[in-house]
């Protein structure tokens, strides 16, 4: 036994000292810097092109650099770029349409390197509305900053970040997978754009929307909203799993939000018709405006401060349900194991709210004061 071992380490360390060394001959024959720990190539210089004429929509496609569009007072559409080692840009201006490809002819060792290489694409662009903006991108973030309108904008990103703050007139279309989508200063013109974003685990951020329906979807991600109106009767739906919800001042027709283990919050909505389900979140609702209301909690806990509705439907297991409400209400409270407290000044006007629970504990108090 002790001779077979033996025999085994002698060999393992001949096939590590061959791996080696061929390892160390394919570095020497790529002329591989060992002092600085990276494949020797031309440093990257900034390249500026422009294109004239009539370019009313933009197509995008770049693996791993950063792109930014930009507005300013000039006539032709400026681009500079910075690309990396064995890559190269691709521009095709027809009909209208400015094409923007990147491509690379590196082989696996060019990956091999220990520092990091800034690649970028930025594109100016006359003050003007333009028709589509489509891009595709994988590491690299994607900027738009105000100033800017675009009557359909599609953008789809890996790990990279997409951040619009452009005014868009139709529709706007986002899919990330753990890149974050952050979508402000959205307006429309006539009529109201429609919103669509999908990611995996990237978290979404909207801020002063006025939209004409919105659908936001993510797994694990955080969705955030500050200031969003959704006009006439579109809707706004928000689903994830265990990704929180959290709103601010939120003016809309139809409200469903769907979550997992996330919890649901939000201060200063106005809304027809809301319909919020969790499993183990909890959902917190303030200074609240929803004359039609359902809510269902498996564990999660149910909170409602200064909370306005017509006809109610909450249901849990073993979640607690607790609220000050601003509208009288015909209670219909029930429980197995757990508390029921409610104020005898809610009772009163047309309305209905039923309230079932198995072991979680039931609070209801009145208060007409506005907050």
């Amino acid at each position: 036994m002790k001779k077979t071992a033996a025999i085994a380490m002698v060999v393992g360390g001949a096939l590590a000292l061959v791996g080696s060394l061929l390892f160390l001959t394919a570095m020497f024959m790529m002329k591989f810097d060992f002092d600085n720990l990276s494949i020797p190539n031309e440093s990257p210089t900034e390249t500026v092109q422009e294109f004239s004429g009539d370019i009313h929509s933009l197509r995008i496609e770049d693996s791993t650099a950063d792109v930014t569009l930009a507005p300013y007072d000039g006539e032709t559409v400026s681009v500079t770029y910075v690309a990396g080692r064995k890559e190269f840009y691709s521009f095709i201006c027809d009909g209208g349409v400015l094409t923007v490809q990147k491509y690379n002819t590196r082989a696996w060792y060019d990956y091999i390197s220990f520092g990091s290489e800034k690649t970028y694409l930025f594109i100016l662009l006359p003050r003007k509305d333009y028709n589509e903006l489509f891009l595709s991108t994988g590491t690299g973030d994607f900027y738009v900053e105000s100033g800017l309108c675009f009557n359909a904008i599609t953008a789809s990103a890996s790990t990279g970040d997409i951040d619009l703050n452009a005014n868009v007139l139709s529709s706007v279309y986002i899919t990330t997978t753990t890149g974050s989508a952050t979508v402000s200063g959205i307006s429309g013109g006539e009529t109201a754009p429609t919103l669509s974003i999908v990611t995996s685990t990237g978290n979404i951020s909207l801020s002063g929307l006025e939209l004409s329906g919105a659908d936001v979807k993510t797994d694990t991600g955080r969705t955030r909203i500050n200031g969003l109106t959704v006009s006439g009767a579109g809707s706004t739906v928000i689903t994830t799993d265990t990704g929180d919800v959290s709103a601010n001042t939120v003016n809309v027709n139809s409200l469903n939000v769907t979550t997992d283990t996330g919890d649901v919050s939000a201060n200063t909505v106005n809304v027809n018709s809301l319909n919020v389900t969790t499993d183990t979140g909890d959902v917190s609702f303030e200074n609240t405006y929803a004359p039609f209301t359902g809510m269902e909690t498996d564990t999660g806990d149910i909170e409602l401060n200064f909370f306005y509705a017509e006809e109610m439907d909450i249901k849990t297991f073993s979640g607690d349900v607790s609220g000050i409400l601003q509208s009288q209400m015909t209670v219909i409270p029930e429980t197995s194991t757990g508390s029921i407290n409610i104020h005898h000044d809610v009772y009163g006007g047309k309305g209905t709210c039923r309230v079932t629970t198995s072991s979680g504990d039931i609070s209801i108090r009145l208060s007409l004061e506005p907050r």
